[in-house]
């Protein structure tokens, strides 16, 4: 089964990595990981209307169960990120390239526009146990909160990383199905720009985060998406 074969069927495709590409990742989310630790994220406030920049648990809204960092065309990352993350977007976009060439080359016509000018979105869902965060963490949950609510994107393909700790659920005919989303190798979603280019050829991946079972409670999830249009 080829990748476009298992978006079509499954929602998503996996796409393998080379132990290279992993420590690109790893790299990566270890600098983010410093960055999310750090009180400099606050000097990079976010804007919900773009979104670009910092978003922090809790809005006037309301609170997650994640910290996000929208990084849009054009926008420099936090400077202590700015060399891996600049590794860690020449691996998305050449996976994005790749995916849009061989969708346009199946329908006879492209379906996206910018493939290497899309906005990334890095994570960070602290644990349930371990840090100050972890009280309202768990507090969220017991009251019923998903790491991520259940939704499809809007974008055209979405391309993941592998997460630093597993959680990402599929939404299936027979129920929520678990993916292992932490293993060498990128997934591919697709969005509602694609469903709607190909009148339901490809139908938006519904997904989610589920909370961390018991022996997971102690470890934050760190996991990123390139959204393409």
């Amino acid at each position: 089964m080829t990748p476009l074969d298992g978006l079509r069927a499954d929602t998503y495709c996996v796409l393998p990595l080379s132990a290279a590409e992993v420590a690109i990742v790893d790299a990566a989310y270890a600098a983010w990981d410093s960055f999310f630790r750090s009180t400099g994220k606050y000097a990079i406030p976010g804007d919900l209307s773009g979104p670009s920049g910092y978003i922090p648990l809790c809005l006037p809204g309301g609170c997650e169960m994640k910290e996000s960092f929208y990084l849009r065309p054009r926008m420099s990352p936090p400077p202590a990120t700015a060399t891996a993350t600049a590794d860690l977007m020449g691996l998305l976009t050449e996976a994005a390239a790749s995916m849009a060439a061989a969708l346009g080359a199946l329908l006879g016509r492209p379906v996206t526009h910018r493939p290497r000018h899309g906005c990334l979105r890095v994570m960070r869902y602290p644990p349930l146990t371990g840090e100050p965060a972890s009280r309202l963490m768990r507090a969220l949950a017991d009251r019923g909160n998903l790491r991520t609510v259940p939704h499809t994107d809007l974008n055209a393909l979405t391309i993941l990383a592998p997460a630093s700790a597993p959680g990402l659920e599929i939404a299936t005919a027979g129920g929520w199905h678990p993916v292992d989303d932490t293993r060498r190798c990128l997934l591919v979603h697709t969005g509602q720009e694609l469903e709607a280019a190909t009148d339901g050829a490809f139908r938006a991946t519904e997904h989610r985060v589920r909370n961390p079972l018991p022996d997971e409670a102690d470890r934050p999830r760190l996991s990123c998406a390139y959204f393409v249009s």
